[in-house]
């Protein structure tokens, strides 16, 4: 399994939860694809899976995918992705899966799927400390910034006194 991304700290994560393979995106595009080409011995990825959103997923993954593999990108890319040409997609016979939000029963096999694995994983890892409105702004700053992987906001919580 390779995992794309960043900071050092969020790949290091990735590997503790299975990853063989690390990809850091600070090099960009073009140095992301020949790396996980180089990983795949230029076969690429049977699998490409994207919950990022970044606007530029579109032909990476594409770049990175095997032929005849299956892209699939979770959540919102923004307003405007880059520009992908169907030629690109027939021309590797790839099959492309889009999904914008899950349903309320995905939300409770999220959650099962979590405490079935419980002790497997170290899933506190990946959510910060839960915090009231007040900072939930600074915790989605910080989460966009990449200085944490999920802000847990409960709006249950104050620092009023």
């Amino acid at each position: 399994m390779i995992t794309v991304g960043a900071p050092p700290s969020r790949l290091a994560l990735a590997e503790r939860f299975g990853a063989t393979h690390t990809v850091d995106i600070a090099d960009g595009s073009e140095a992301v694809i020949a790396r996980v080409a180089q990983i795949t011995a230029n076969r690429g990825a049977d699998l490409v899976l994207d919950f990022a959103g970044a606007p530029s997923v579109g032909p990476e993954a594409i770049a990175m995918a095997a032929q005849r593999g299956t892209i699939t990108v979770v959540g919102s890319t923004g307003p405007a992705g880059a520009p992908i040409p169907l030629s690109a997609i027939m021309s590797k016979e790839l099959t492309v899966v889009g999904s914008l939000n899950g349903d309320v029963s995905d939300y409770y096999r999220s959650i099962e799927f979590f405490r079935v694995f419980a002790e497997r994983f170290p899933w506190d890892e990946l959510f910060s400390e839960p915090c009231g409105l007040e900072q939930a702004s600074d915790r989605i700053t910080n989460m966009h910034r990449l200085g944490e992987v999920k802000a847990v906001i409960d709006p249950r919580l104050t620092s009023r006194p």
